[in-house]
C-alpha cells in the first residue's frame, strides 16, 4: 500500500467511530485480527473524542511504550513499541484514527507523524465521501421503493401478490431475516403473509 512505501511498521490500523462505539474498518500486520477488532469494538467514542478533544492536535508520537506515561497498554498490543495516532477529521468532526505501530523502540519521530497524518487527512475526505454518496444513494433507493409501493394503489394484483410485492420492496432498503402481515381478525391477530420463517404454520398458530 501507499503508506507502506514512505514508512516501515508491524502493523497498521483505520479505526472508525460508528454509533457511539470504536470500531476497526481496516487493518493489517496484526497476529490475530478478530481479537484486535474485538479489543478496539469495546472502546467508547467518547473516549477517544476526549483524547484528541483538540482540534488543532493532528497526530502523536510516542517514540517508546515502555517509559511514555501516555501509552495504555492493551491485551495483544505488547509487541508495539512506537507508535503514531493521527486523527481523521472533517470539518472539526472526528471520524476516527489511523494508528501506525512498531516494534522497534524509538522508530518513529515528529517528522513521521506530519506523513502520517497527510495520509490520515486525505482517508477521512474519502471516508467522508464514500458515506454521503452510499447515504445519497440509499435516499434515491427508498424514494423508488416508496414509489413502487404507491404504484400498488391502482394495480390489479391478487392480495398475496401484492404481499410478495411489498415483500420483496421492503428487502431493497430494509434486511430483514424474517417478515410479516398481521392482521385482526375479529378479537385476535393472524398471520396473513410471511416470509423467512422456518415453519409458517408454526408461526401461524403462535400469533393466533
Amino acid at each position: 500500500d501507499l503508506l507502506a512505501r514512505v514508512i516501515d511498521y508491524d502493523s497498521v490500523s483505520l479505526q472508525l467511530i460508528v454509533d457511539d462505539r470504536m470500531q476497526l474498518a481496516a487493518g493489517r500486520g496484526f497476529r490475530n485480527m478478530v481479537e484486535a477488532g474485538d479489543i478496539i469494538s469495546g472502546l467508547p467514542a467518547p473516549w477517544l473524542s476526549a483524547k484528541w478533544s483538540n482540534l488543532d492536535q493532528r497526530y502523536s508520537v510516542i517514540r517508546d511504550t515502555h517509559t511514555d506515561p501516555r501509552w495504555t497498554l492493551y491485551p495483544g498490543s505488547e509487541y508495539i513499541r512506537s507508535w503514531i495516532g493521527a486523527v481523521l477529521r472533517v470539518k472539526g468532526r472526528l471520524l476516527g484514527i489511523l494508528n501506525v505501530d512498531s516494534s522497534v523502540p524509538g522508530a518513529y519521530s515528529g517528522e513521521l507523524g506530519e506523513t502520517v497524518a497527510a495520509f490520515a487527512n486525505q482517508a477521512a475526505i474519502a471516508i467522508e465521501n464514500a458515506r454521503l454518496f452510499e447515504a445519497e444513494r440509499k435516499q434515491l433507493r427508498l424514494a423508488q421503493t416508496l414509489q413502487a409501493v404507491g404504484a400498488l394503489l391502482t394495480a390489479q394484483m391478487s392480495l398475496n401478490e401484492v404481499f410478495d410485492y411489498v415483500f420483496d420492496l421492503l428487502a431493497r432498503v430494509v434486511e430483514y431475516d424474517s417478515v410479516s402481515v398481521q392482521l385482526v381478525e375479529g378479537d385476535r391477530l393472524a398471520l396473513t403473509a410471511g416470509r423467512g420463517f422456518p415453519d409458517t404454520a408454526a408461526m401461524r398458530d403462535v400469533i393466533s
